[in-house]
């Protein structure tokens, strides 16, 4: 049974032989929460634009 974070390669260690991958996202994501991880330990999110 294929869910879709093995779909879409959101984890990168579970590759059993019936899986069968339609994107390689794992890198993509842990680098999109690294950049929103280092905007609020800087400040630099939320600013103005982005709050309320």
């Amino acid at each position: 049974m294929l869910v879709l974070p093995d779909v879409l390669g959101l984890n990168d260690t579970f590759q059993p032989k019936f899986l069968k991958r339609y994107a390689e996202m794992a890198k993509e994501v842990r680098a999109a929460i690294g950049s929103w991880a280092r905007d609020v330990r800087s400040g630099a999110y939320p600013d103005a634009e982005h709050s309320f």
